[in-house]
């Protein structure tokens, strides 16, 4: 083979691979399962079951924390990213603190019916 039909042959490879790379779709993120977007030693409640819908990120650096205002009664599924601490989600009822369901280190609720406090999240607190 003649080093100009090399040099051609090359020129086409290249060619064809940089319209392959120019039509492949882009990688799109996305949050299912969103447990995997949750930070290490934080906590993370979504609006809807299945890790799905707005995502809330809380710092479990804190013994207490509110959820924002949007998911405040709103959360449906969670996911503790503590490697030693539990977590609880909790409610407001009156003046109480009501104590709503319980995640040890690094697991994941994918839906708080389960639990009966789907849509009743008000705080995260430590387990201790």
């Amino acid at each position: 083979m003649s080093l100009k039909k090399v040099l051609a042959s090359a020129a086409v490879l290249a060619a064809s691979a940089g319209s392959i790379v120019a039509v492949a779709p882009a990688a799109q993120a996305t949050d299912y399962p969103g447990v995997w977007n949750c930070p290490e030693s934080h906590v993370c409640i979504w609006e809807h079951s299945d890790f799905r819908g707005v995502k809330d990120t809380i710092s479990g650096y804190y013994s207490y924390a509110n959820v924002s205002a949007y998911m405040h009664d709103r959360g449906s599924s969670w996911m503790n990213a503590n490697k030693y601490r539990g977590e609880w989600l909790g409610e407001w009822s009156g003046r109480r603190l009501v104590y709503g369901s319980y995640l040890p280190p690094q697991y994941r609720g994918t839906d708080l019916t389960h639990d009966n406090f789907n849509d009743r999240v008000d705080f995260v607190m430590w387990a201790e």
